[in-house]
């Protein structure tokens, strides 16, 4: 049988790696994650494709572009949404495009793999965290907002059957969009000059040299970049293995 294509709806959900932008912001947080955090494995991902197209995306002046992480941590899955905008984010603006519909599918997912998970938007910009909680607390109060939270449920819910995972109940897929936006309310903004900070503060307790700090940073940047040209199927999980790797082949 041959592989049936996806409607526009699905195409919205899935992404196309093809049109994944990222600017500088999303490729220094994956550093940030690797390095600092110190993650057990880090996956960029297009829409909902979990872990079966990774892919990192080339430097592009555009803000307003989000790209997807997957962290697989022992404890749990941590899904990542960034974008680089400084622009306050509303609650309408949570809602808007495929942001709500790929954390919702993708919490579902790791459900699935009886995976415990939470969510992150990673922004330069504030979150209007009083007018979600208000948003919570009575949803009726705010009808059309209601209605486009709704839409995105039905819209994922819809995907998931199709895809033969069964049955989904409604109500716990409410409950769960609940529960990222909650989780989104939390966010703090992250300014790009701290994570390059913050990296460069933790190379340097193994190298000392200031010069070769920074050349290890840059060649890391640069590793991701030489990654994604290929394409999607030959982009790695990004481990600290491959940290160390590129580092030492640096500081030869």
């Amino acid at each position: 049988m041959g592989k049936r294509m996806p409607s526009s709806v699905e195409k919205e959900i899935i992404g196309d790696w093809n049109n994944l932008k990222g600017t500088e912001y999303h490729l220094i947080y994956a550093l940030w994650l690797l390095v600092y955090r110190k993650v057990h494995s880090l996956t960029f991902y297009s829409g909902n494709d979990l872990l079966a197209h990774p892919t990192a995306p080339p430097i592009l002046q555009d803000a307003q572009s989000i790209v997807s992480l997957h962290v697989e941590q022992p404890e749990e899955d941590e899904w990542i949404q960034l974008k680089a905008t400084e622009e306050t984010w509303t609650l309408s603006g949570l809602l808007r495009d495929n942001l709500l519909a790929n954390f919702l599918y993708n919490a579902l997912s790791s459900e699935h793999r009886e995976r415990a998970w939470r969510v992150q938007l990673i922004t330069q910009a504030a979150i209007q965290k009083k007018e979600v909680a208000d948003f919570l607390d009575n949803p009726a109060g705010k009808p059309r907002l209601s209605r486009r939270l709704n839409a995105i449920v039905s819209v994922v819910q819809k995907r998931w059957q199709s895809e033969g995972q069964g049955d989904v109940d409604t109500a716990h897929l409410s409950e769960i969009t609940f529960t990222i936006l909650r989780q989104i309310a939390e966010m703090r903004p992250i300014r790009l000059e701290t994570l390059k900070a913050q990296i460069e503060t933790q190379l340097a307790y193994t190298c000392p040299d200031p010069e070769a700090v920074k050349l290890i940073a840059d060649a890391l940047l640069g590793a991701i970049l030489r990654d994604a040209a290929p394409g999607p199927e030959d982009a790695p999980v990004y481990t600290a293995q491959w940290v160390e790797h590129v580092a030492h082949v640096t500081d030869q």
